[in-house]
C-alpha cells in the first residue's frame, strides 16, 4: 500500500495513540462495459487500503421521460417542512391542479427533495417553473444539486425576496447541469433564511413555489440492489 510517515512528539512517559491514515485510491473496475443478457458477469476491482470490506452496487438506468409536478403528492419526493402549512398546493399552479409551495412559518429552512438519482451529461439542463410569490429580503429560494447522495449541496440557481408581493405568474427555469457530468445526482428545492426581513404567513401568494421538475438529456436509477462481494470480483 506504499509507505506513510508522520511526526509524533511524546513528552515524558506517556503514551501516545497514532492512528494509520492510508490515502484513499478510488478502486478501478474493468469487465464488460455493456453487461451480457442472461447470463453471469464478471467484474474485477483492485483492493483500498484499509478496506476491511466491500459492497457492489447495481441499477437499471433510464432515460427520465415524466417531469415531476405534485399531481403525485408527496409519493416521489421528501419535504422537510414546518408544521402549519400544506406543501402540496391546490390554488397555484404552472400546470395541472397542483403545485408545491415551501413557506416559512417559523425562522427554519424548508427543503423538498426528488428521491432520484440522475446520471447526467454535458447537456443536461434542470428545468422547472417557480413563482417566489411575497418574501422578504432575508428570504431566499433556491435549486440546489448533490452529488454524494444527499450529504452535502451546491446551489445552482437562487432568487432573493424583494418584499413586496413578489412574482404573480411562474417562470420556467433551465439551469445547465455540464459541471456535473459524468456523476449521479439529487436534486432539491431550499427556502432559506438569513438576516434581513421575512414573511412568517403561509397564505397563497406567499412563498415559494415549484411545479414541472425536469432534467434534461439525462437517465434516473431504478431497482437499487447493493449487496457484500468478496475481495476481487
Amino acid at each position: 500500500f506504499g509507505e506513510t510517515r508522520k511526526t509524533a512528539l511524546v513528552s515524558g512517559n506517556n503514551n501516545l495513540k497514532l492512528d494509520y491514515e492510508p490515502a484513499y485510491n478510488p478502486p478501478t473496475i474493468s469487465g464488460q462495459e455493456r453487461a451480457a443478457v442472461l447470463q453471469n458477469n464478471a467484474y474485477q476491482f483492485t483492493p483500498v487500503a484499509g478496506a476491511k470490506s466491500y459492497q457492489w452496487r447495481h441499477q437499471r438506468r433510464v432515460p427520465m421521460a415524466e417531469a415531476e409536478g405534485a399531481e403525485n403528492g408527496l409519493t416521489r419526493v421528501e419535504a422537510k417542512t414546518s408544521a402549519g402549512y400544506e406543501v402540496i398546493d391546490t390554488f397555484i399552479q404552472a400546470s395541472g391542479t397542483q403545485s408545491f409551495h415551501l413557506a416559512q412559518p417559523n425562522v427554519e429552512p424548508q427543503t423538498l427533495t426528488l428521491k432520484r438519482v440522475f446520471k447526467v451529461g454535458t447537456g443536461s439542463h434542470l428545468q422547472f417553473s417557480s413563482r417566489l410569490g411575497q418574501a422578504g429580503t432575508g428570504q431566499s429560494a433556491k435549486a440546489q444539486v448533490s452529488t454524494d447522495r444527499g450529504a452535502t449541496w451546491q446551489t445552482v440557481w437562487s432568487q432573493v425576496g424583494t418584499e413586496t408581493e413578489g412574482e404573480l405568474m411562474f417562470t420556467r427555469r433551465s439551469i445547465a447541469l455540464s459541471t456535473f457530468a459524468d456523476q449521479d445526482v439529487m436534486v432539491r428545492f431550499s427556502y432559506d433564511i438569513q438576516s434581513g426581513t421575512f414573511f412568517f404567513q403561509t397564505d397563497s401568494g406567499v412563498g415559494f413555489y415549484i411545479d414541472d421538475i425536469f432534467v434534461t438529456e439525462a437517465e434516473e436509477f431504478f431497482e437499487e440492489v447493493i449487496r457484500d462481494v468478496s475481495l476481487g470480483t
